[in-house]
C-alpha cells in the first residue's frame, strides 16, 4: 500500500492504474484474513502462498508501471482515416450491441428469466437464468459475445457518443444496455457495465476534482455508510453476529447463507448481508475449496478442458466436465443439496485455479501472464484517444470485479480482456488518433 501511495504522490501513475491492486486487497487479502480461522489449516497455508504470489505480481506492476504516452503523429493515410472514423463512432458499437442482444433474445425462445422471476419459485427462476446463460444451446463463442456486449461494447458506444456530445444517444444506449443486462437477471453483467463507466469518468475527471469536492464526497459517503455499518455492528442478524450452530466451523461466507430473518425484516438489511457475502467474502471462501480439493488427495485438473474441442459438446456436458463444477459439487452439493444445483460453477481466483491445474508451476505461469497483461495495457494505453481510454477503463472494470474470482484464462476470454488488448493494439500500432470536430473525412467525422 505504501508503494502505491508513493507512486501516486510522485505522479508516476494515476489512480485508475492502481485498481487491480486495490481490488485484490479488498476482495481477496482482507476477506481471507477475516475467514482464515475457519478454514482447513493445510489448505489455508497453500492459499496464503498463492495469494501472496499474485500480490507480489500486483506490487511489481505498481513499481514497473509508468505514465506511458508516446508522441504520436497524425497519419495522412486515407484508409487509416476511414478506420478511425468507424472506430470512433458510437453508432458502430451500438449496431454491434443490438445484433448480439437480438440474437440472444431470439435464442431464448420466449423464456425470459426476468419475467419468470415474478411468477415462480426462486429455484425455478435460478434454473432459467442458467439456461439463458451457460446452458443456452448456442455456439459456445456466442456466450462470450453475450457478456462482452454489456461489459465492453455498450460502454464503448456510450463513451463514443459522450465524446461526440450526442448525449441523447448515449442515454438511449445506456437504457438498452441496462434492459439487456436485466433480462437474464444476472446481476454481474449490470455491475460490470456500471463499473466500466464509473472508472472511465473517474479517469477523465478525477484530477479536475477540487479538495472541497473530495471532502464533500467523503462526507456523503460517510452518511451513506451510517446505516449499513450500524447494522453490521449492532444487529443480531448481521453476518458478523448471527449464530448457525450446525455450520459454526464454516467460513463466514458459507454461514451467512443460513441466516433466517423474522417476517417483515427490512429488505435493505438483508441486501447488506447479501453484498457482504457475495462480493466481499465469497471469492476467498470459494477459492479455498479449490486448494482443499487438491489437498484432500485429488489429482491436478490439467488444461485439457480449455481446448476448443472440449467446448464442442452439449452445454450441460461442457459445464459438468469443468473443474469449477467438479469442485462446486465436491465442496457444496453434499452439504447443501437444497441450495446447490447440479450445474454449479465454483469460480476460483487466478492463484487457486492455476494451483488446481498445474501446482506451483501453474501459479507462477499464471502470475507471469497476469503481469504481462497489466504491463501491455499500460503500454498500449493512449489517453488522447477516447476509444483507447474506453478500452483501458473497460479492462480496469473487468479486473476490479473479476480478478478475485476468475482465472487468468477466464479474465482474458470470458470477461473480454483479450478483445480489449486487440483493440488497443490496433489503435497503437496503426497510430490512429482521435478524429475531432476540426477534422473531416469527405465532410464527415466519426461523430
Amino acid at each position: 500500500m505504501g508503494i502505491m501511495v508513493y507512486e501516486l504522490k510522485s505522479k508516476k501513475v494515476d489512480l485508475v492504474q492502481c485498481i487491480p491492486f486495490l481490488s485484490w486487497q479488498a476482495f481477496m487479502v482482507l476477506p481471507f484474513i477475516m475467514q482464515a480461522g475457519k478454514m482447513e489449516t493445510d489448505a489455508a497455508a497453500l492459499q496464503l502462498m498463492g495469494i501472496e504470489i499474485i500480490n507480489l505480481v500486483l506490487v511489481l506492476h505498481l513499481v514497473l508501471m509508468r505514465r506511458h504516452q508516446r508522441k504520436s503523429r497524425r497519419s495522412d493515410s486515407l484508409w487509416i482515416k476511414k478506420v478511425n472514423a468507424v472506430l470512433g463512432s458510437g453508432y458502430f458499437y451500438m449496431a454491434i450491441f443490438l445484433l448480439i442482444a437480438l440474437y440472444h433474445i431470439i435464442s431464448l425462445r420466449g423464456n425470459i428469466p426476468l419475467f419468470e422471476k415474478f411468477r415462480s419459485d426462486p429455484m425455478a427462476a435460478a434454473q432459467m437464468r442458467e439456461e439463458a446463460g451457460k446452458l443456452l444451446n448456442v455456439p459456445f463463442f456466442m456466450k462470450y459475445f453475450f457478456r462482452w456486449a454489456t461489459n465492453l461494447i455498450a460502454p464503448l458506444a456510450i463513451i463514443a457518443f459522450f465524446n461526440c456530445k450526442h448525449y441523447i444517444m448515449a442515454a438511449v444506449q445506456a437504457v438498452l444496455a441496462v434492459f439487456y443486462a436485466m433480462i437474464t437477471t444476472a446481476k454481474s453483467n449490470l455491475l460490470f457495465f456500471v463499473m466500466v463507466l464509473a472508472i472511465y469518468f473517474l479517469a477523465e475527471y478525477y484530477r479536475k476534482i477540487t479538495k472541497k469536492m473530495w471532502v464533500g464526497a467523503a462526507v456523503l459517503l460517510m452518511l451513506l455508510l451510517i446505516r449499513p455499518v450500524s447494522f453490521f455492528i449492532g444487529s443480531p442478524y448481521s453476518g458478523f453476529h448471527y449464530k448457525v450452530d450446525k455450520w459454526a466451523d464454516e467460513p463466514m461466507a458459507h454461514r451467512m447463507q443460513f441466516i433466517e430473518y423474522p417476517e417483515g425484516y427490512p429488505v435493505d438489511y438483508q441486501k447488506y448481508n447479501y453484498v457482504l457475502r457475495r462480493m466481499v467474502l465469497t471469492p476467498a471462501a470459494v477459492s479455498h475449496e479449490w486448494y482443499s480439493y487438491i489437498a484432500s488427495g485429488e489429482e491436478f485438473f490439467g488444461y485439457s478442458d480449455l481446448l476448443p474441442s472440449s467446448k464442442s459438446r452439449e452445454a450441460e456436458t461442457v459445464v459438468a466436465a469443468s473443474p469449477a463444477n467438479i469442485v462446486g459439487l465436491w465442496a457444496y452439493s453434499e452439504k447443501w443439496p437444497e441450495k446447490i444445483g447440479q450445474t454449479i460453477s465454483a469460480n476460483a481466483s487466478p492463484d487457486a485455479d492455476a494451483y488446481a491445474r498445474g501446482g506451483w508451476l501453474g501459479v507462477v505461469i499464471s502470475a507471469v501472464i497476469l503481469l504481462a497483461i497489466l504491463q501491455a495495457l499500460d503500454i498500449l494505453r493512449n489517453r488522447e484517444h477516447y476509444v483507447s481510454e474506453g478500452l483501458y477503463t473497460a479492462a480496469m472494470g473487468v479486473l476490479a470485479l473479476a480478478l478475485p474470482s476468475a482465472s487468468v484464462h477466464a479474465i482474458l476470454i470470458a470477461q473480454g480482456l483479450l478483445p480489449v488488448l486487440l483493440g488497443m493494439g490496433v489503435l497503437y500500432f496503426m497510430d490512429i488518433q482521435p478524429m475531432n470536430e476540426d477534422e473531416s473525412l469527405n465532410g464527415e467525422t466519426s461523430c
